[in-house]
C-alpha cells in the first residue's frame, strides 16, 4: 500500500501478494496524475491470468483496459478505443517483453 505521489498525484498501491512470480492485485480509488484512475485485478500477474478494467478516466481523458486473457508467457490484449493523455492510445503485441509477445503501437503522442 502506497499513499505517496506518482507523477506529482496521490498514487495508491494495494498488493495481497507478491509481484512477479505471484498474484497480483492493484486497487486504486484516489487520482492518478490529476485525474480519478481505478484499477481491479481479480486473478494474477506474471505467468496466471491479469486482467484490468477500468472505467474511469486517466490522465483527463477517458481511459479503458480490457483484458480476458494472460500476461507474460500467454496471449496479452489491451483494448482501448478512447483516448490517453489527450491523443489516441492503441497498443497490440508483436515483440517480446518479459519473456512474452508485448508490442506497442502508438499513432499520436505519448505523455506530450
Amino acid at each position: 500500500s502506497c499513499a505517496s505521489h506518482y507523477n506529482g498525484c496521490s498514487f495508491c498501491i494495494s498488493c495481497a501478494s507478491h509481484y512477479n512470480g505471484c498474484s497480483f492485485c492493484l486497487s486504486c480509488a484516489s487520482h492518478y496524475n490529476g485525474c480519478s484512475f481505478c484499477i481491479s485485478c481479480a486473478s494474477h500477474y506474471n505467468g496466471c491470468s491479469f486482467c484490468i478494467s477500468c472505467a474511469s478516466h486517466y490522465n483527463g481523458c477517458s481511459f479503458c483496459i480490457s483484458c480476458a486473457s494472460h500476461y507474460n508467457g500467454c496471449s496479452f490484449c489491451i483494448s482501448c478505443a478512447s483516448h490517453y493523455n489527450g491523443c489516441s492510445f492503441c497498443i497490440s503485441c508483436a515483440s517480446q517483453y518479459n519473456g512474452c509477445s508485448f508490442c506497442i503501437s502508438c499513432a499520436s503522442h505519448y505523455n506530450g
